[in-house]
């Protein structure tokens, strides 16, 4: 509207400016008036200058208002998409509100839902008090359980890898062994003939045993009382991979044994033991008795024993004593960590029964 009516203005002063060229032409060719005629020729010509200027302003404007007509078309579609969106923005937000209300619902049977599920978890929790409690009870049984069976149970577990140490060590010297057997056979028969060959009084045994001796065969129906719950007839089966195992006694018992009936009297002078290896169960002290008559038993030293070496499972032998009798004890006095011990092998050397006059010790 603006541009409008300075159009207009415009247009009013084109014609002041028309009239007032007019009124000068007609002064100047009045006669009184030649004077001058130069001087309204100049006005003349200037005003023409300012048409021609107001004219080009005009068509500027002309010009401008077509574009602003198109800004205003392009405003009023602009406008009238706006008013399709908030169309489209009004049917959206219905249906949100409508979706709220559904939710609305489904929120409150979720709470419903949580309700039942909170009470199932209150029960849940009580129950699980119960079975802490059961659980505290069983671990308290346990353990009186473990004091009983010995506190050794609990070391078995360190000693598994050795176990398995062991075996692949006990496979590889098998086959060395197997090669080196000829060998020991044939010294053995050697020795024998030596033996054989010496001249009868020069024997290197003790009083008692002047026909010689030897390891002797183990027999594990020799085995007629011992310690604990485990199989003493295990040190007696030539296996290194079993062993005695005298449990179900307290640590510190130190009063373990394996009472043996050698079907008659025998002379042994020499004993050898191999032992677990692993310090907690190793001998660390032990006892020979013997008893003149059977059960009930009454037991004698022979000898003793006391700095038994530990952490070893190779075989260690024991002299210098001599005893005769038909019942032999071997008597566990302590192992180095307490617990019960682990016997792989005992052996015993002399003479055997019905194969020497010994005198009994």
């Amino acid at each position: 509207p603006d541009y409008r009516s300075s159009t207009s203005r415009v247009d009013g002063q084109i014609s002041i400016f028309e009239e007032h060229y007019y009124n000068n032409s007609a002064q100047a060719d009045h006669p009184d008036n030649h004077a001058s005629t130069a001087d309204h020729l100049l006005n003349i010509s200037r005003l023409e200058d300012k048409v021609s200027a107001l004219e080009d302003r005009l068509d500027n404007r002309s010009a401008l208002n077509i574009l602003l007509e198109d800004h205003i078309t392009s405003l009023e579609s602009q406008q009238k998409k706006g008013r399709e969106r908030n169309s489209r923005l009004g049917d959206q937000v219905s249906t949100l509100e409508e979706s709220l209300s559904s939710q609305s619902v489904l929120v409150s049977r979720l709470k419903g839902q949580m309700s039942t599920l909170e009470k199932q978890h209150k029960n849940h929790q009580a129950q699980a008090s119960r079975l802490q409690d059961r659980v505290a009870t069983l671990q308290k049984q346990r353990k009186n359980d473990d004091r009983t069976q010995g506190a050794g149970l609990g070391n078995q577990r360190a000693t598994l890898k050795k176990h398995s140490d062991l075996l692949k060590s006990i496979q590889a010297q098998i086959s060395s062994f197997g090669e080196s057997l000829q060998e020991e056979q044939k010294l053995r028969i050697q020795l024998e003939e030596a033996v054989a060959q010496l001249p009868k009084g020069n024997s290197d045994f003790p009083k008692g045993t002047e026909n010689g001796g030897d390891w002797l065969a183990l027999d594990s129906s020799w085995v007629v009382d011992y310690t604990g719950g485990g199989d003493p007839a295990q040190a007696l089966d030539g296996s290194y991979a079993t062993f005695w195992n005298p449990h179900g006694v307290p640590q510190y018992y130190n009063n373990w044994y394996i009472a043996l009936d050698l079907t008659g009297p025998a002379t042994l002078i020499r004993i050898a033991i191999e032992q677990y290896g692993d310090t907690w169960h190793d001998i660390a002290a032990f006892k020979l008795q013997t008893s003149q008559v059977g059960s009930p038993y009454s037991w004698a030293d022979v000898t003793s024993f006391p700095n038994v070496p530990g952490g070893t499972d190779q075989r260690q032998e024991f002299g210098g004593f001599q005893g005769t009798a038909r019942y032999w004890r071997f008597l566990v006095t302590e192992t180095h960590k307490g617990f019960q011990p682990y016997l792989r092998e005992l052996n015993f050397y002399g003479v055997p029964p019905g194969e020497g006059k010994g005198e009994q010790g």
